[in-house]
């Protein structure tokens, strides 16, 4: 992995459209018809909208009054240790939870004072995508991987940012918050939604890693631990059976997991041979998968969720052919094929198609080898990433 500092870009607080939009909109060419961004706060459903958000899909159990008490005591001593005054976000501490198989991995924030706090990554899926944002090598990748974050996060921030649900569990305990950097709020990411609030289920998994990241820190400080982040090393917390405790360690960064993502298979041989009888086109395309970092809702009381922006474009005229927003799912499946079947059945079969990255790959690479079509990889999407900036100026 590369240990180079860069600039800590991850948003904890639950995000809304400053720029909402309806209707179709037409970018560099392209026609898109955005959902209504969601305008309402992001906040949990009047009592008289209950039944309707409970139909949609089951209500996750907030955190209890103890479990809120414990977060912000843990908050707490972690806000007195200033951590992010010796840690890069890319210095990673790893706990390791006996009843856990995979290790949780915590990234501080506040080395470059944008923002504070620790953000916990679940398992190794969520720490190799932690990794490839952090490795992203533009802004349109980055705001992709962004929204394919998997992790728990205490943050450290200002009156701005929290909401009411926050202001709740202030109240329930008494609290109050004063000055910059000061607020303490927990959110939940995962991957193609917005960031949320933490469940009962989250709580508990966020207390437990908190505490052992605050021990485990504090024993590098007091014990002059010195551990080279720079060359691949890690600080590790683990529990020792035989000795009956638990024990700090300096470990080698894990290394050889890959990013497990969705591969789709192409089954249906008939609609494979009524594309195999349309001609080469002699055409090079470019087709890419990102995120509209916006959050939309389809009812009041679900989590809101970021819409999966799929985008097909001609490289050598550079012309747009098709882009459409759609929910994350077995809808991302569905409508890459109705636009790859409508373009061949018009078009025929494009000779190329570029990609910008494997995410693109793993959804079109069988369709590109059962229609013999060269599919390439590494040399950029430039007619797409037009788009995107569109797009993007368009919302923000």
């Amino acid at each position: 992995m590369n240990h180079q500092k860069r600039p800590e870009r991850l948003s904890s607080e639950p995000l809304t459209p400053e720029q909402p939009t309806s209707g179709q909109l037409t970018l560099d060419g392209f026609q898109i018809d955005p959902p209504e961004p969601d305008e309402s706060e992001l906040e949990p459903p009047k009592p008289g909208e209950e039944a309707e958000a409970q139909e949609a899909e089951p209500k996750p159990i907030p955190p209890t009054t103890d479990q809120w008490a414990a977060l912000f005591k843990v908050a707490k001593e972690i806000r007195q240790l200033e951590p992010w005054n010796e840690l890069w976000s890319s210095d990673l501490i790893k706990i390791e939870l006996p009843e856990h198989e995979e290790p949780f991995f915590c990234s501080t924030m506040g080395m470059n004072k944008e923002c504070y706090g620790v953000v916990v990554y679940p398992g190794y899926q969520a720490f190799v995508s932690m990794q490839r944002l952090q490795d992203a090598d533009s802004d349109i990748e980055e705001l992709t991987m962004g929204c394919e974050q998997i992790c728990l996060i205490c943050n450290f921030g200002d009156r701005e940012e929290v909401t009411p649900v926050d202001r709740e569990a202030y109240n329930s305990l008494g609290l109050k918050f004063r000055g910059r950097n000061e607020w303490v709020y927990f959110r939940s990411m995962l991957p193609g939604r917005a960031p949320w609030y933490l469940d009962t289920v989250e709580a508990d998994i966020l207390i437990r890693v908190l505490k052992h990241y605050s021990r485990a820190f504090s024993f590098m400080i007091k014990n002059h631990l010195e551990v080279d982040f720079d060359n691949e090393e890690i600080l590790t917390r683990f529990y020792s059976p035989n000795d009956k405790i638990w024990l700090n360690e300096v470990k080698a960064f894990p290394e050889g997991f890959a990013y497990r993502r969705l591969s789709i298979s192409l089954t249906d041989e008939l609609f494979v041979q009524s594309m195999l009888r349309k001609k080469k086109n002699n055409q090079y395309l470019e087709f890419d998968m990102g995120f509209l970092p916006v959050p939309f809702r389809d009812k009041r009381g679900e989590r809101p969720y970021f819409s999966r922006v799929i985008a097909l474009a001609d490289r050598r005229t550079g012309l747009p052919i098709q882009a459409e927003l759609v929910k994350d799912g077995e809808e991302t499946i569905n409508e890459i094929l109705n636009i790859f079947a409508n373009y061949i059945d018009q078009s025929g079969r494009p000779t190329r198609i570029y990609i910008r990255n494997d995410i693109a790959e793993s959804y079109i690479g069988d369709l590109c080898r059962k229609l013999d079509i060269k599919l390439i990889e590494g040399e950029g999407v430039p007619v797409i990433d037009v788009f995107y900036e569109g797009l993007y100026d368009r919302y923000f």
